[in-house]
């Protein structure tokens, strides 16, 4: 890999050559009033994904090298929108321990800078910048272990230390607590302790080895399960929350030591040691009738701190409270989904979103049944009209993606795909036919397809609506997959790089007439 990128960076032109090149070739085809020959674009785009390859090779290695000579050492995210200098960066081959981290926080005290740590880098905000210490968390990557089975985590949860009625802890060796050969995903529950530095691909393939799976997913499997719960990472779906919903004990590390406010209902059982660095604090955090039974707990580092306040903020706190160390989550059984797109027009999914329904207890909030009806549901929508450069063009095209629990079967995603595409001819059709379907999923997790879409849009912009129009519409045929949940759900993307806005707002009529995207109407009114 090494001499591949070497010989990549040496071949490579400028990149902002390339786009020179292709911005020339994009004005002599206007100006001619020709539309651009796709073989020489594809030609010149290659090139600038080489070269474009090249400078992320070598900003990726620059970011991975320790302070020398004086000089500060390098981190960023995904984007590269984010760029840290800490005084210190501790690569995830250096903290692999709780006893690691307990070490960094006292050498932050002794120094008098912050400690942050960071994942995969995938959050596009600043909160994981310092000037002081960095903790990279990939190393904390195990899952909590059975007795005899491997080594257990520093202030391993013990089943035995749980309240009455709570649901059964499983250790990875530990046998599943029902019949396997019992498929009812929804009913079979478990909780699940591991280190936070793990990413949620790996924490779903270990997982599945034990008939278990995460309650939702968002649309990416590379960024650690403890970035996914502090930036409350969420998937779709109207009756299920975000990640962090699912979380029901953290184990954080942090210089800060926590007191009660007055009159705040909460609960300690102090560690029978401590951390054995003064002024460095290591917390059980949970909600106040949490899952620890406090006359049961004892641990010689972990000191148990049950309040609903403090486990609100810690489980959704973009890393500002400490590091965290580890989380128990609340899992179900092992699952396979099937997911069904359907093109629409934009007018349709709003008349279809605008349907009121009688309030029950299973749709309490009385949300339409197209929401209702499914596990998760998702819109799809393209800012440009059908035809972009029509001026009688109104209408907007969108993607429906439903996504349902389906018995345990054999179908892989991608060969759903290929049943898919059946009687339609489109360039996809082509591609499939040529058996790439194998090769799509392979190609569509790369970061360089985003790259070379960005770079023809960024030189040649009048080609933006078709692009986006196109990729929606595919969207109607690879959307169509079944298959294990996390493969079903994870959208492709691995560092992902996109432009995205999302938008909140409550689940019954927004009726604030002063916001300042104007009044909310799309949601239903309540059934007569």
């Amino acid at each position: 890999m090494g001499e591949f990128v070497a010989s990549l960076i040496g071949c490579a032109q400028s990149f902002d050559s390339v786009l020179s090149d292709i911005q020339r070739f994009s004005d002599d085809c206007e100006s001619k009033g020709q539309e651009p020959d796709l073989k020489a674009l594809k030609s010149l785009a290659t090139r600038a994904l080489a070269s474009r390859l090249a400078e992320r090779s070598r900003e990726r290695i620059a970011s991975r090298r320790d302070a020398s000579g004086g000089t500060r050492a390098r981190w960023e995210n995904v984007l590269g929108n984010v760029v840290v200098h800490p005084r210190v960066l501790y690569p995830s081959n250096e903290v692999t321990s709780l006893a690691t981290l307990v070490d960094i926080h006292a050498e932050a005290l002794r120094r008098s800078v912050q400690v942050k740590a960071v994942g995969s880098g995938h959050a596009y905000s600043t909160c994981g910048s310092t000037t002081g210490l960095l903790v990279e968390t990939h190393g904390l990557n195990r899952l909590a272990q059975a007795p005899g089975h491997g080594d257990a985590l520093a202030g391993q949860l013990d089943p035995g230390n749980l309240r009455a009625g709570s649901l059964p802890l499983v250790r990875e060796g530990d046998p599943p607590p029902w019949d396997p050969s019992d498929y009812r995903p929804t009913e079979h529950l478990a909780l699940v302790e591991m280190e936070g530095g793990i990413t949620v691909q790996d924490l779903a393939e270990g997982l599945e080895k034990m008939d278990l799976a995460l309650v939702n997913m968002g649309g990416a499997s590379f960024q650690t399960i403890a970035g996914y719960m502090s930036t409350s990472t969420h998937g779709s779906g109207i009756f299920l929350g975000p990640i962090c919903d699912s979380v029901r004990s953290i184990v954080l590390v942090t210089t800060g030591e926590w007191r009660p406010a007055r009159g705040q209902r909460a609960r300690l059982v102090h560690a029978t040691r401590g951390s054995g660095a003064p002024g460095v604090f290591v917390y059980r955090v949970e909600p106040f009738k949490g899952i620890t039974d406090p006359a049961k707990y004892a641990d010689p580092v972990v000191t148990l701190l049950q309040c609903d306040a403090l486990f609100r903020t810690v489980a959704c706190s973009f890393g500002a409270t400490g590091v965290v160390y580890s989380l128990v989550i609340e899992t179900m059984q092992f699952f396979y989904v099937r997911s069904e797109a359907e093109l629409i027009t934009w007018s349709q999914a709003l008349a279809e979103l605008r349907v009121a329904a009688p309030q029950t207890a299973a749709n309490p909030a009385g949300v339409p049944p197209v929401l209702a009806g499914s596990r998760n549901v998702q819109y799809f929508w393209s800012p440009y009209p059908q035809r972009p450069y029509d001026d009688a063009s109104t209408e907007h095209d969108a993607v429906r993606l439903r996504t349902d629990i389906v018995p345990r079967t054999d179908t892989t995603f991608r060969a759903d795909v290929k049943e898919g595409l059946q009687g339609t001819e489109s360039l996809w059709r082509v591609l499939f036919d040529l058996a790439v379907v194998d090769a799509y999923y392979d190609l569509a997790r790369l970061q360089v397809v985003f790259e070379v879409t960005a770079a023809i849009m960024r030189v040649a912009p009048f080609l933006t609506p078709f692009l986006v129009n196109s990729a929606l519409r595919a969207q109607a045929t690879t959307g169509n997959r079944a298959g294990k949940w996390y493969e079903v759900y994870n959208l492709g993307t691995a560092e992902n790089a996109g432009f995205a806005s999302e938008y909140g707002f409550p689940l019954q009529e927004n009726r604030r007439t002063k916001a300042k995207f104007g009044a909310y109407k799309g949601w239903p009114r309540k059934a007569s």
